[in-house]
């Protein structure tokens, strides 16, 4: 068991107990309260933050979306190859995907032309080289980049890895070891 996790209440959201094991993947679907509550999530499962009620046996890592400064880069655009020499292992071939995903990408190509999909599976392809216990969400991906995102993740949990998806969709529920929904313990005022 790579983590075990107690129900509890986040930022007013009741997250249900659940376990993490080698060749398993959590869907926790957060119906929409997306950022602070992932925020919180991600400093527990990578044990950034301690609580009595999570034990990590193996910290996960978060697949960050790519963002920048955008005067840098506007000085100095990032290409995929420069991310991917930045972030990737890349003793572990999986960086590759990316290529594999679109013809037209190359090591060349301007990040900042990336649309949501493409950008955010180069995020996930560098951070499964240098771990298969991921955490990640399908935040500004459309749905077909969404599925591809999710084979790819799911061909490296079946070699031995664990991973936990952030949703505000049910579309992988089926497809899932567990699934979970997030639900609001009080109505917020606007």
């Amino acid at each position: 068991m790579l983590i075990k996790f107690e129900e509890q209440i986040i930022d007013n959201y009741l997250i249900p107990e659940f376990t993490l094991s080698a060749g398993e993947i959590v869907v926790i679907n957060l119906h929409g309260h997306f950022y602070d509550l992932i925020k919180k999530l991600n400093d527990l499962l990578a044990s950034k933050v301690t609580s009595n009620k999570v034990q990590i046996t193996v910290p996960l890592t978060y697949a960050p979306h790519i963002k920048f400064n955008r005067f840098w880069h506007f000085l100095f655009p990032m290409t995929v190859g420069k991310w991917i020499n930045r972030h990737a292992d890349k003793s572990n071939p999986i960086y590759k995907k990316i290529y594999e995903n679109d013809d037209w990408l190359t090591s060349k190509t301007n990040i900042d032309n990336l649309a949501g999909s493409p950008r955010r599976f180069l995020s996930v392809c560098c951070t499964l080289s240098k771990t298969n216990t991921i955490i990640f969400d399908l935040a500004g991906v459309d749905p077909v980049g969404g599925k591809q995102i999710y084979e790819l993740v799911k061909a490296e949990v079946e070699k031995g890895g664990a991973a936990i998806l952030y949703d505000i969709c049910n579309e992988f529920r089926n497809d899932c070891t567990t699934y979970l929904e997030a639900k609001p313990t009080m109505i917020r005022a606007i």
